[in-house]
């Protein structure tokens, strides 16, 4: 037995030694799963309703901006307009914060970014789209792994500030040329991330309220990403786009994506991060150990 097992721990040995040295030169091990690799585009709303408060202090400066407007007793205190009393906690600061969160704590994923910005210009006489809705939407920073251009696109978002409508249909479409353009990488999912804090309003209908021709047109949109392999995951932030979640869930659902209401924008980097741990529907789970 024993001049049997010479051999044996011997042949364990070199095998041990083969397999290290393999390691030691950076070879894959067939045993690991692939990583995944993910192209990711991460759409804001930058509407007119983003100056709104969103009820956090997102700045840390130990006072949380109110809303005025919500609150009769507070009638003739604030300036016509003023619709958070710190804009540095508004709702699109919230969002930013959120993104720039993730940014630093990025999942452990072979991924590249992409960051838009959407809104929507309006005629103050008629309340429709000004112009034409090509620029309702734009391209911040290209499909990329330089998270410093990322960084660079929120710091001019934050620049120009709120203004204009929600156009869902535009910030889908560029998202799609995007992720599915000369940039996008072969076999890697496609994943948009919509931040909204409302309901499309334009480009065909009136910008103070969503119409049936601004839900198709995003519906539309979003077949469009699908069917070049984009999942949508939308984001509704506080109560305007909860209340009325219908183009934020079908958005969702004829892409494949999921539909995540945020009640309170505290929670939106969880939620980002938790979308981006979870795996295209309907592929193995690779989610990271929590």
């Amino acid at each position: 037995m024993r001049t049997r097992s010479i051999p044996l721990l011997a042949s364990m040995a070199i095998g041990l030694a083969v397999t290290g040295g393999a390691a030691a030169a950076g070879e894959s091990d067939p045993s690991e799963p692939a990583a995944r690799r993910v192209d990711v585009a991460i759409a804001i709303d930058v509407s007119q309703s983003t100056r709104a408060a969103s009820g956090i202090d997102v700045d840390g400066d130990g006072v949380v901006g109110i809303n005025p407007t919500l609150d009769a007793r507070l009638d003739g205190q604030y300036p016509a307009g003023v619709v958070s009393t710190d804009p540095e906690d508004a709702v699109l600061a919230a969002e930013l914060a959120a993104v720039r969160a993730l940014l630093a704590a990025w999942p452990d994923l072979d991924a590249h970014l992409a960051i838009i910005s959407f809104s929507g210009a309006i005629d103050p006489t008629t309340g429709r789209q000004l112009g034409t809705p090509d620029g309702n939407a734009t391209l911040r920073a290209a499909l990329s792994a330089d998270r410093a251009a990322a960084q660079a696109a929120l710091d001019a978002i934050a620049r120009q500030g709120p203004h204009g409508g929600t156009d869902f249909s535009a910030a889908i479409r560029t998202a799609r040329h995007a992720l599915c353009g000369s940039r996008a990488r072969a076999g890697a999912e496609r994943i948009l991330l919509l931040l909204t804090d409302g309901l499309p309003s334009l480009p065909h209908g009136y910008a103070t309220r969503t119409d049936h021709s601004d839900v198709s047109a995003a519906l539309t949109a979003a077949r469009e990403a699908s069917a070049c392999g984009v999942r949508i995951d939308v984001f509704a932030i506080g109560l305007l786009a909860i209340v009325d979640p219908f183009a934020a869930q079908e958005v969702a659902r004829v892409s494949g994506g999921r539909y995540h209401p945020i009640d309170q924008p505290v929670d939106l980097r969880a939620a980002l991060e938790d979308a981006l741990d979870a795996p295209a529907p309907g592929s193995s789970d690779t989610r990271r150990p929590r």
